[in-house]
């Protein structure tokens, strides 16, 4: 639990520093973060449309969802299905420059 939550506190730490536009959605109780069941980069690419997880659904809905921009970007990720409080999520992020975008992506559920 002590790991999570130090976990946690990093990654918001830096969403905090990063210029670029990550992308946080996480309510301010942090009990609700229990379980970490998602920490991986996103393919990168000019056009990346993903789906968390591949393939079915979490069996508890998502709690905490956090795509951190590694490059410093200035794409903007969106969501465009599930997210928050559903059991997927299915990111959209598209290059608004030459350069293609790298994200990492954090899913805690209750």
């Amino acid at each position: 639990m002590v790991f999570k939550v130090s976990l946690l506190c990093t990654l918001l730490v830096l969403v905090a520093y990063s210029s670029a536009y990550d992308y946080s959605n996480c309510p301010g109780n942090t009990n609700r973060q229990k379980n970490l069941i998602y920490s991986s980069l996103l393919p990168p690419g000019y056009s990346v449309k993903t789906r968390i997880p591949a393939t079915g659904y979490y069996q508890r809905p998502i709690t905490c969802l956090l795509l951190i921009d590694q490059k410093g970007s200035a794409s903007s990720p969106k969501i465009i299905e599930g997210g928050y409080l559903d059991t997927f999520a299915v990111v959209n992020i598209t290059s608004t420059t030459a350069q293609p975008v790298s994200y990492y992506a954090i899913v805690f559920i209750d």
